[in-house]
């Protein structure tokens, strides 16, 4: 079984030269990290992962998206899928 790279390897077989490499890999720690701490000041404050939103609210029971979800186009009016009359292969 192959193993899948890690960034690191990825770019090492992708750059043309260790000028090159280095470059890549300085942008990458550099812009990188930046860009890492900017997304997670957009981020709202939360309890804890995973964080799932429906239209903005926030869930307490990430497991019930499904339900948010059906129940959230029910209250806009709009025709629901099949989807949400079915409840098999939902984890309750």
């Amino acid at each position: 079984m192959d193993e899948t790279p890690d960034a690191t390897a990825l770019m090492e077989q992708c750059s043309q030269s260790d000028v090159q490499r280095q470059a890549i890999q300085d942008c990458a720690e550099t812009r990188g990290r930046d860009l890492e701490i900017a997304n997670a000041k957009q981020t709202p404050s939360h309890p804890g992962v995973p964080y799932v939103v429906v239209d903005g609210t926030p869930l307490d029971d990430p497991l019930k998206v499904k339900d948010a979800i059906c129940a959230r186009l029910g209250d806009l009016g709009i025709p629901l899928p099949d989807s949400c009359d079915k409840t098999e292969g939902i984890i309750m």
